[in-house]
């Protein structure tokens, strides 16, 4: 409760308060084997990140740093399975519409703490094409829509530090935090 989404702007004194709480939080970890544990498993929201690439992009894909663009939140699914998916949600001008761009692939223990995400499957928003409503009017006759744009991405490794019912912290190998909440199961 009382988590918000991802903000980005946020001053450098801010980023490293934020990073001192976490660091606090990971000092109370009590799951010795993070990455195999069954908590891992499930939906999650990105609440905070201080990571460079991600503040700079504005998001993961980089569209979000796009003028006009607007990063809304991003969502991740762990499977039990090996399976992942980052879904990135963004709004677009003129009207505000949201467009997502979805990248699947695998979740890998690497060891007790440590995972590594592999995505090959990306498909990018498309924001060229966003409609106003359902009601727009189809696509004149020989008229093609744009489809998505599919693209290798790439592999991430993190290290679990803290894992609960509730959160989980991740950090890049450059010390980057990254704090997520588990998203609510739809009843």
């Amino acid at each position: 409760a009382g988590l918000g989404g991802v903000v980005f702007g946020l001053d450098a004194e801010t980023l490293d308060r934020i990073d001192g709480l976490l660091t606090e939080l990971e000092e109370c970890a009590t799951i010795e084997a993070p990455a195999r544990s069954m908590k891992l498993w499930g939906t999650w929201d990105l609440v905070f990140t201080n990571s460079p690439p991600m503040l700079k992009n504005k998001g993961l894909t980089g569209l979000g740093a796009i003028p006009f663009v607007t990063f809304k939140s991003l969502t991740q699914r762990l499977e039990s399975g090996g399976g992942a998916e980052s879904i990135e949600l963004l709004t677009v001008p003129p009207f505000g519409n949201e467009v997502s761009s979805t990248l699947k692939g695998k979740v890998t223990a690497l060891s007790p703490q440590v995972i590594e995400q592999t995505y090959d499957d990306v498909v990018l928003a498309n924001l060229f094409n966003s409609q106003a409503s359902s009601a727009a009017p189809p696509p004149s006759e020989g008229a093609r829509e744009a489809a998505p744009q599919r693209q290798a991405f790439g592999t991430a490794v993190l290290a679990i530090t803290f894992l609960s019912d509730e959160l989980r912290v991740c950090r890049a190998k450059n010390g980057a935090a990254f704090l997520f909440r588990k998203a609510a199961r739809a009843s």
